[in-house]
């Protein structure tokens, strides 16, 4: 390797992004612990061979088992659908559901120079708004000196599509400003990666175009109407021979790479933090047949609402004072609440010890023993229906409920139509929002519904569908 090789193979050359950590090295050096924290963007200055080395093996170092299978659980992301926005989409086709997000969206409601790393309006779209630094670098008597920069806003979307197994990855450069002297003929590329992250299933990923290069100065050039869309095809073809292996569930990481070969000529890669995607071919779901895994669901309803209130009230009292409701034991608490124990969807089909139908009858015998035999009817001839907290079609229902441990269920007699109006709300949620079982959840009670254009589909927020 002449001196300049040599210079450029151990010196940094190129900065993509100002914050992650840097290699610099060439195709034998091994690779360092900090570029498989696939939780942080990280860059590398080297060969093509060791970046691509790089890459795969962050693709491959994210969770496994049900570590993968349960990402969801960890509350990092909850994205929040109200009562009223279900209501609207009663009539939705499955586009409306998915509600694509935009770039001018993105670029309003995200930052990822600090966590989260994401955002997602909702299950089926995540967005990633950074700036991006190109950093200029040239030799100087046989020394590496910067010589400026370029900056960028830099904006990735991704979209599931409706009824298929593909999402769609947007990407937006919008220039910002120079400084110094700048070297925009330089190739710029990005691709997306992707890949099967569970080992036990036979799943492939193939992405068009795999990459997309312009250089600097087209890339500004292009602007806002220069944006490029690669379409990542997710499919699983053999399960593990479980329960669900009829919806042939595949688990998929992704993330976005860029690379720019500067002056000197040694690339310069910078990796994104992943994230990842289930896609399968249940049939009781709607929407896209793919989601973003990491992110949990929740059903926000309203304790003023003049059609399901009484529902909502007695949920919300079950989650903050057991002992209002019954059976209402002291020290006892429900599932359910943001920041605590999610509930579990709890699908028909594979409910093979009849709980749904178990817990039925036990709220109802709970009713009768604490209300007497009569409590369908009230004082004022209203016809009123046992109501229960958990769900009956959640692992958490009252015939599952083990009373050795603190979780427990909850009962209130309310009016018919609430409980039945509730309940249509929560069944049709269910499906469009893909919620697959044992599929974490939430539900959240809020005083009243906020005021919304009626053409608002989602009103999605960060955390911290029968009955």
């Amino acid at each position: 390797m002449n001196t300049i090789g040599k210079l450029a193979a151990a010196l940094l050359v190129t900065t993509l992004i100002t914050a992650p950590p840097v290699a610099a090295g060439n195709p034998a050096a091994p690779v360092e612990a900090q570029a498989l924290d696939v939780n942080r963007d990280y860059r590398y200055t080297g060969s093509s061979a060791q970046a691509a080395e790089i890459h795969a093996r962050r693709l491959a170092a994210g969770p496994k088992g049900e570590d993968l299978h349960k990402l969801a659980e960890d509350g990092k992301y909850v994205v929040d659908t109200p009562a009223d926005t279900v209501e609207l989409m009663s009539d939705a086709t499955g586009a409306d559901v998915i509600d694509p997000i935009t770039f001018d969206e993105c670029d309003q409601r995200h930052d990822g120079a600090d966590e989260p790393h994401w955002w997602f309006k909702n299950k089926y779209n995540i967005c990633r708004g950074t700036d991006l630094e190109i950093r200029y670098n040239k030799l100087e008597n046989g020394q590496i000196k910067h010589a400026g920069s370029t900056f960028f806003r830099r904006v990735f979307v991704g979209v599931a599509q409706n009824a298929e197994n593909r999402v769609k990855f947007g990407l937006r450069l919008i220039h910002w400003y120079d400084t110094g002297e700048t070297f925009k003929d330089s190739p710029l590329s990005f691709k997306v990666g992707c890949l099967n992250a569970d080992l036990n299933r036979q799943s492939s990923c193939a992405v068009s175009p795999p990459t997309a290069e312009k250089t600097v100065r087209q890339w500004e050039l292009d602007g806002a109407s220069g944006a490029v869309w690669f379409t990542a095809t997710l499919t699983t073809t053999g399960v593990p021979a479980d329960k669900y292996a009829a919806e042939k569930r595949g688990y998929f990481a992704f993330d976005l790479v860029s690379t720019l070969v500067g002056p000197i000529g040694v690339p310069d890669t910078g990796f994104s933090p992943t994230e990842h995607i289930r896609c399968d071919e249940a049939t009781y779901v709607s929407g896209s047949r793919c989601v973003f895994t990491h992110v949990a669901s929740s059903l926000s309803l309203f304790a003023d609402d003049p059609r399901h209130g009484e529902s909502a009230r007695f949920i919300r009292d079950a989650q903050t004072d057991i002992t209002s409701t019954k059976p209402g034991v002291v020290g006892k608490k429900v599932p359910g609440r943001i920041n605590e124990e999610p509930l579990h969807r709890l699908y028909k089909d594979y409910d093979t010890d009849k709980d749904i139908a178990g817990s039925h009858r036990k709220v109802r015998r709970t009713c009768q023993y604490y209300f007497g035999v009569d409590y369908t009817i009230n004082d004022a001839g209203e016809v009123l229906q046992c109501d229960e907290y958990p769900f009956a079609t959640t692992y958490e229902n009252s015939a599952r409920v083990d009373e050795g441990r603190v979780l427990t269920y909850a009962v209130r007699p309310l009016n018919a139509l609430h409980n039945e109006t509730a309940g249509q709300i929560y069944g049709r949620w269910l499906t469009d929002d893909h919620i697959l079982d044992s599929d974490p959840f939430y539900v959240i009670i809020r005083q009243a519904a906020p005021a919304r254009s009626a053409n608002v589909r989602f009103d999605q927020r960060q955390a911290a569908r029968g009955r």
